[in-house]
Protein backbone atom coordinates (compact mmCIF):
# COMPACT_ATOMS: atom_id res chain seq x y z
CA UNK A 1 0.00 0.00 0.00
CA UNK A 2 1.49 3.61 -1.21
CA UNK A 3 1.72 6.25 1.64
CA UNK A 4 -0.11 9.65 1.44
CA UNK A 5 0.98 12.95 2.23
CA UNK A 6 -0.48 13.58 5.59
CA UNK A 7 -0.76 16.81 8.30
CA UNK A 8 1.83 16.45 11.19
CA UNK A 9 0.93 13.84 13.37
CA UNK A 10 2.36 11.84 17.07
CA UNK A 11 -0.25 9.53 16.44
CA UNK A 12 2.27 6.82 16.06
CA UNK A 13 4.43 7.94 18.63
CA UNK A 14 1.82 8.56 21.05
CA UNK A 15 2.87 10.14 24.72
CA UNK A 16 2.65 8.79 27.78
CA UNK A 17 1.12 11.08 30.94
CA UNK A 18 3.25 12.00 33.77
CA UNK A 19 2.72 14.33 37.15
CA UNK A 20 5.34 16.68 37.42
CA UNK A 21 5.42 16.76 41.12
CA UNK A 22 7.76 20.29 43.15
CA UNK A 23 7.43 21.24 46.49
CA UNK A 24 6.68 24.99 46.79
CA UNK A 25 8.50 27.56 49.42
CA UNK A 26 5.70 26.28 52.67
CA UNK A 27 6.20 22.70 51.91
CA UNK A 28 3.21 21.49 50.55
CA UNK A 29 3.20 19.98 47.22
CA UNK A 30 2.05 20.64 43.47
CA UNK A 31 1.33 18.11 40.64
CA UNK A 32 0.53 19.52 36.81
CA UNK A 33 -0.16 17.38 34.12
CA UNK A 34 2.08 16.95 31.08
CA UNK A 35 3.01 14.09 27.96
CA UNK A 36 6.48 16.09 26.22
CA UNK A 37 8.32 13.77 27.53
CA UNK A 38 10.91 11.48 26.27
CA UNK A 39 14.33 10.12 26.72
CA UNK A 40 18.14 11.09 26.29
CA UNK A 41 21.54 10.41 26.83
CA UNK A 42 23.12 12.62 29.72
CA UNK A 43 26.15 13.62 30.13
CA UNK A 44 27.87 12.71 33.62
CA UNK A 45 27.29 15.24 36.31
CA UNK A 46 29.77 14.97 38.80
CA UNK A 47 29.36 11.29 38.82
CA UNK A 48 25.63 11.86 39.03
CA UNK A 49 22.93 9.65 37.81
CA UNK A 50 23.85 6.80 35.55
CA UNK A 51 23.99 8.58 32.51
CA UNK A 52 20.10 8.25 31.50
CA UNK A 53 17.89 11.28 31.46
CA UNK A 54 15.06 13.02 30.26
CA UNK A 55 13.82 15.74 28.29
CA UNK A 56 10.32 17.46 29.59
CA UNK A 57 9.15 20.09 27.09
CA UNK A 58 6.95 22.19 28.77
CA UNK A 59 4.30 25.40 27.02
CA UNK A 60 3.10 28.54 28.76
CA UNK A 61 3.48 29.77 32.04
CA UNK A 62 2.27 27.82 35.02
CA UNK A 63 3.22 26.91 38.67
CA UNK A 64 4.83 23.66 37.83
CA UNK A 65 7.31 25.39 35.64
CA UNK A 66 7.99 28.33 38.30
CA UNK A 67 8.42 25.95 41.03
CA UNK A 68 10.88 23.68 38.38
CA UNK A 69 13.05 27.00 37.41
CA UNK A 70 13.22 27.69 41.05
CA UNK A 71 13.78 24.42 42.36
CA UNK A 72 15.43 23.04 39.36
CA UNK A 73 14.62 19.57 40.82
CA UNK A 74 11.09 17.46 40.19
CA UNK A 75 9.23 14.22 40.19
CA UNK A 76 7.75 12.59 36.77
CA UNK A 77 4.95 10.10 37.70
CA UNK A 78 3.50 7.68 35.21
CA UNK A 79 -0.17 8.40 34.92
CA UNK A 80 -2.49 5.32 35.06
CA UNK A 81 -5.74 4.68 34.64
CA UNK A 82 -6.17 4.77 38.03
CA UNK A 83 -5.06 8.03 38.45
CA UNK A 84 -6.57 9.54 35.21
CA UNK A 85 -9.51 11.24 37.12
CA UNK A 86 -6.86 13.09 39.44
CA UNK A 87 -4.55 13.84 36.71
CA UNK A 88 -6.81 14.99 34.50
CA UNK A 89 -8.17 17.84 37.39
CA UNK A 90 -4.21 18.73 37.84
CA UNK A 91 -4.50 19.45 33.83
CA UNK A 92 -7.34 21.44 34.83
CA UNK A 93 -6.57 23.82 37.62
CA UNK A 94 -3.75 26.21 37.17
CA UNK A 95 -1.81 26.10 40.50
CA UNK A 96 -1.79 30.28 40.01
CA UNK A 97 -5.19 30.54 39.67
CA UNK A 98 -6.21 28.31 42.13
CA UNK A 99 -3.96 28.03 45.39
CA UNK A 100 -6.16 25.48 47.04
CA UNK A 101 -5.66 22.95 43.89
CA UNK A 102 -3.87 20.74 46.29
CA UNK A 103 -6.75 20.05 48.45
CA UNK A 104 -7.95 16.87 46.34
CA UNK A 105 -4.08 15.11 46.61
CA UNK A 106 -3.16 11.46 46.04
CA UNK A 107 -1.06 9.45 48.57
CA UNK A 108 2.48 11.80 48.79
CA UNK A 109 5.54 10.41 49.97
CA UNK A 110 9.24 12.00 49.91
CA UNK A 111 11.56 11.66 46.83
CA UNK A 112 14.33 8.67 48.21
CA UNK A 113 17.53 10.67 46.43
CA UNK A 114 15.85 14.20 46.18
CA UNK A 115 13.51 16.66 48.13
CA UNK A 116 10.52 16.57 45.52
CA UNK A 117 7.15 14.92 46.01
CA UNK A 118 6.08 11.37 44.93
CA UNK A 119 2.97 9.56 44.66
CA UNK A 120 2.27 6.47 46.20
CA UNK A 121 -0.33 5.51 43.53
CA UNK A 122 1.93 5.98 40.74
CA UNK A 123 3.84 2.77 39.38
CA UNK A 124 7.11 4.49 38.49
CA UNK A 125 8.27 7.46 39.84
CA UNK A 126 11.37 9.39 38.46
CA UNK A 127 13.29 11.63 40.27
CA UNK A 128 15.34 14.48 37.87
CA UNK A 129 17.25 17.39 38.18
CA UNK A 130 17.65 19.88 35.41
CA UNK A 131 20.86 20.52 33.93
CA UNK A 132 19.75 22.89 31.23
CA UNK A 133 16.98 24.95 30.15
CA UNK A 134 16.11 25.81 26.62
CA UNK A 135 13.88 28.70 25.41
CA UNK A 136 12.16 27.91 22.44
CA UNK A 137 10.31 31.43 22.84
CA UNK A 138 6.58 32.11 23.11
CA UNK A 139 6.86 30.44 26.70
CA UNK A 140 8.04 26.86 25.34
CA UNK A 141 10.88 25.68 27.08
CA UNK A 142 12.47 22.16 27.41
CA UNK A 143 14.30 21.11 30.75
CA UNK A 144 17.27 18.43 30.22
CA UNK A 145 17.52 16.25 32.98
CA UNK A 146 19.23 13.81 34.98
CA UNK A 147 17.50 10.77 36.03
CA UNK A 148 18.91 11.11 40.04
CA UNK A 149 16.51 8.42 41.06
CA UNK A 150 13.74 5.94 40.68
CA UNK A 151 11.15 4.01 42.20
CA UNK A 152 9.46 1.39 40.98
CA UNK A 153 6.28 -1.10 42.20
CA UNK A 154 7.89 -4.28 42.82
CA UNK A 155 5.91 -6.56 40.49
CA UNK A 156 7.50 -4.61 38.12
CA UNK A 157 10.58 -5.49 38.91
CA UNK A 158 10.31 -9.15 38.46
CA UNK A 159 12.79 -9.83 35.36
CA UNK A 160 11.21 -13.51 35.37
CA UNK A 161 7.60 -12.22 33.84
CA UNK A 162 7.78 -11.23 30.48
CA UNK A 163 7.98 -7.49 29.79
CA UNK A 164 5.18 -7.43 28.32
CA UNK A 165 3.12 -9.00 31.04
CA UNK A 166 4.21 -6.17 33.08
CA UNK A 167 4.33 -3.38 30.56
CA UNK A 168 0.33 -4.27 30.40
CA UNK A 169 -0.24 -4.98 33.96
CA UNK A 170 0.35 -0.97 34.20
CA UNK A 171 -2.42 0.68 32.26
CA UNK A 172 -0.58 3.26 31.85
CA UNK A 173 -2.41 6.19 29.87
CA UNK A 174 -1.29 8.01 26.77
CA UNK A 175 -1.96 11.18 24.57
CA UNK A 176 -2.35 9.83 20.89
CA UNK A 177 -4.44 9.97 17.86
CA UNK A 178 -7.46 11.94 17.84
CA UNK A 179 -8.44 10.59 21.23
CA UNK A 180 -7.67 13.20 24.77
CA UNK A 181 -5.98 10.28 26.12
CA UNK A 182 -5.72 6.36 25.51
CA UNK A 183 -5.00 3.29 27.65
CA UNK A 184 -2.49 1.17 26.26
CA UNK A 185 -5.12 -2.08 27.18
CA UNK A 186 -5.58 -3.01 23.35
CA UNK A 187 -9.11 -0.65 24.14
CA UNK A 188 -9.43 2.57 21.85
CA UNK A 189 -11.62 4.95 24.00
CA UNK A 190 -13.14 9.10 23.11
CA UNK A 191 -12.84 11.46 25.38
CA UNK A 192 -15.03 14.81 25.55
CA UNK A 193 -14.57 17.84 27.74
CA UNK A 194 -17.25 18.89 30.37
CA UNK A 195 -17.70 20.25 33.80
CA UNK A 196 -18.06 18.81 36.73
CA UNK A 197 -19.50 20.44 40.21
CA UNK A 198 -18.11 19.76 43.43
CA UNK A 199 -20.34 18.67 46.24
CA UNK A 200 -18.28 20.45 48.75
CA UNK A 201 -18.47 23.75 47.79
CA UNK A 202 -20.16 23.88 44.25
CA UNK A 203 -16.84 24.53 42.83
CA UNK A 204 -16.66 24.36 38.98
CA UNK A 205 -14.04 23.18 37.05
CA UNK A 206 -13.62 21.26 33.09
CA UNK A 207 -12.31 17.82 32.53
CA UNK A 208 -12.07 16.39 30.00
CA UNK A 209 -12.30 12.91 31.00
CA UNK A 210 -13.79 10.40 33.57
CA UNK A 211 -13.22 6.96 34.25
CA UNK A 212 -16.31 4.71 35.32
CA UNK A 213 -16.30 1.10 36.87
CA UNK A 214 -18.62 -0.95 35.12
CA UNK A 215 -19.45 -4.55 36.48
CA UNK A 216 -20.28 -7.28 34.38
CA UNK A 217 -18.26 -10.77 34.71
CA UNK A 218 -14.95 -8.95 35.27
CA UNK A 219 -14.47 -5.20 35.77
CA UNK A 220 -13.10 -2.93 33.89
CA UNK A 221 -12.10 0.74 33.14
CA UNK A 222 -14.31 2.92 30.83
CA UNK A 223 -13.79 6.46 29.08
CA UNK A 224 -17.19 7.97 28.66
CA UNK A 225 -19.12 11.27 27.87
CA UNK A 226 -20.55 12.82 30.99
CA UNK A 227 -24.18 13.99 30.36
CA UNK A 228 -26.47 16.22 32.59
CA UNK A 229 -25.26 17.60 36.36
CA UNK A 230 -22.60 15.66 37.86
CA UNK A 231 -21.45 15.57 41.62
CA UNK A 232 -17.77 14.77 42.22
CA UNK A 233 -17.37 13.62 45.83
CA UNK A 234 -13.91 13.35 48.11
CA UNK A 235 -12.68 12.20 51.00
CA UNK A 236 -11.60 14.53 53.52
CA UNK A 237 -8.11 13.05 53.89
CA UNK A 238 -5.61 12.35 51.07
CA UNK A 239 -6.93 9.87 48.52
CA UNK A 240 -7.61 9.17 44.67
CA UNK A 241 -11.16 11.88 43.03
CA UNK A 242 -14.14 9.28 43.38
CA UNK A 243 -16.88 10.44 40.80
CA UNK A 244 -20.21 9.46 40.76
CA UNK A 245 -22.18 10.22 37.55
CA UNK A 246 -24.56 9.10 34.29
CA UNK A 247 -22.33 8.41 31.79
CA UNK A 248 -22.30 6.87 28.15
CA UNK A 249 -19.62 4.95 26.25
CA UNK A 250 -19.22 7.11 22.78
CA UNK A 251 -16.34 5.37 21.98
CA UNK A 252 -14.74 1.58 22.19
CA UNK A 253 -12.55 -0.56 19.88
Amino acid sequence: MSKIKVKNYNDFCPQQLFLYGTYKDDGTPDFGLFCWFSYLNAPDLEGEGNGMGVMASIGGEKLTKDLIRKNGIFSANLVTEELLPLADYYGCVGGREHPDKMRFSPTIEKGVVLNVPTIAESPVSMELKVFKEISLGNSCDIYLCKIMGETMREDLANREVPFIDRFNSVKQVLAGGEQHYVSTDGQGRQCCFSTVTLAEDCWHFPVRSCLSQVSTDACFLIFAVMEGPFVMTLPGTAGLLQMTWSCSLISSV
